[in-house]
């Protein structure tokens, strides 16, 4: 972004931390790339004996909300809806799923946004 001397981007504000009154209203992208999230249960786990198969819950999945955009998910029951939400987020979820993947918000990693899951949500 091309700023005057002395002036502060949106991406900057945001690696900030700040929530002024004008973060509140920055126009936000959020964009995501190669998210995988998958479980590889052990044995006794559920009861079950012998290795079991890891189970791939997300493979490979991408996508990007522009601003003003009205996204929604759909899918049957079991489908990951809720897990990519969570991942998206920024919420915690489970420490036995093995999670990667990128999630930017308007270029700018979400790992490196200060209190990013505070002012995520979802319904």
């Amino acid at each position: 972004m091309n700023n005057k001397v002395g002036q502060t981007s949106d991406s900057q504000r945001l690696l900030d931390g700040q929530t002024t009154e004008r973060m509140n209203k920055t126009k936000i992208q959020l964009s995501w790339s190669n998210v995988q999230i998958s479980t590889n249960p052990q044995a006794g786990c559920c009861g079950k004996k012998g290795d079991l198969e890891p189970k791939t819950i997300l493979d490979n999945v991408s996508g990007s909300v522009l601003p003003g955009q009205f996204l929604s998910i759909i899918g049957a029951s079991g489908a990951g809806k809720t897990t990519l939400l969570n991942y998206l987020s920024g919420r915690l979820i489970s420490k036995k799923l093995e999670k990667k993947g990128e999630v930017h918000v308007n270029g700018v990693d979400r790992d490196h946004i200060k209190g990013f899951s505070s002012y995520s949500a979802y319904v």
